[in-house]
């Protein structure tokens, strides 16, 4: 079977300004896959650059592969970005981690 589970918010500054309208809709199948899609509209009066949206998922331990669609299959930095083709990839979780030298690049 599938169960969705759909989110809508509202992602605001503290101070007035434009408002960024989201809906997150999580999937998951029988084969214990889970697909988590994000929609944003983001609207024409908000200033550039547009602010950095994503989400923090804290999952067991003992998954250990990752698959997404967008940029890949190496890490992709603004300076990077051309090489790297959008796509469907996947890897190991070990394999997607970079030591950079400011730790809080990796999520830290």
């Amino acid at each position: 079977g599938v169960v969705e589970v759909r989110v809508s918010y509202t992602l605001a500054p503290r101070k007035g300004g434009a408002r960024i309208a989201c809906v997150s809709l999580f999937t998951l199948v029988s084969s214990g896959e889970m697909v988590i899609r994000h929609e944003c509209c983001i609207p024409a009066s908000l200033p550039c650059p547009i602010p950095r949206i994503g989400m923090q998922l804290t999952v067991p331990g003992a998954l250990s592969r990752v698959k997404w669609f967008g940029r890949g299959p190496h890490e992709t930095y603004p300076d990077r970005k051309s090489g790297a083709p959008l796509g469907l990839y996947s890897s190991s979780v070990d394999d997607t981690y970079v030591p950079y030298i400011i730790p809080s690049d990796n999520g830290g």
